[in-house]
């Protein structure tokens, strides 16, 4: 099982997203992400995989709450989310990808795995979830899901 992390980033009414050139996921769009390395927080990670990718520093970054992913019935993926709207630089073409900034109501989720569409939305609003996702052993078709959001706790008095 491995851990890793994806980062939502928005400025204004676009989010940046990256057609992946290799590793898993090649040729899908998604957002900056990436395997958490020993001894890193996911937000740390986050950070680190950001600039790896796409050339941009960001900051204050929002957790949203953690994705499981399985693969028949083998837990693979452990996802920690983030987002912000703190960023620094220019995107620029990596080996990893090649980023573009996207108006939010025109994300490519036919482009891109078929699970983004059901929690990329719930991050725009700022809320906060797990869940989980089900897929075959290849990867290729999503079975089943759950999102559990989380309610923000109240004060009692």
């Amino acid at each position: 099982m491995q851990d890793a992390v994806l980062c939502i980033i928005t400025k204004g009414n676009k989010i940046l997203l990256m057609e992946k050139l290799r590793g898993f996921g090649k040729g899908l769009i998604s957002a900056p992400g990436g395997k958490i390395d020993k001894g890193e927080t996911p937000e740390q990670a986050a950070i680190r995989e950001v600039k790896e990718e796409v050339n941009v520093d960001v900051s204050n970054l929002k957790h949203h709450g953690n994705i499981d992913f399985y693969s028949g019935n083998s837990k693979e993926w452990i996802v920690h989310v983030f987002s912000t709207k703190n960023v620094k630089g220019r995107i620029k073409n990596t080996e990893e990808g090649i980023p573009e900034w996207i108006e939010i109501n025109k994300i490519p989720y036919d482009k891109m795995w078929a699970d983004t569409k059901h929690w990329i939305p719930a991050v725009l609003q700022g809320k906060k979830f797990n869940a989980t996702f089900h897929f075959d052993k290849n990867w290729d078709k999503m079975s089943s899901f759950r999102i559990n959001f989380i309610k923000k706790q109240g004060l009692k008095g």
